[in-house]
């Protein structure tokens, strides 16, 4: 499938920088809102490792090391 995937399209070398490696770390019974239409963290993921009771509204989440999600 890779093979035949990009047949024909422009493709690109990238990179990611180091700042992404290191995520937010948030614990449980917390919650982080977004404030007005353009709340963002940017070049940051947000670590949810064995909480609970956690609420997440409104926020965009841009430019993440890749290497990281999942």
């Amino acid at each position: 499938m890779r093979g035949t995937t990009c047949t024909g399209k422009t493709t690109f070398n990238i990179s990611y920088d180091k700042a992404g490696t290191t995520p937010l770390v948030m614990g449980s019974n917390k919650t982080l809102i977004g404030v007005g239409s353009s709340a963002t963290i940017k070049g940051k993921g947000i670590s949810l490792q064995g909480v609970s009771n956690v609420i997440i509204r409104n926020i965009t989440l841009s430019e993440i090391n890749a290497q990281l999600v999942w």
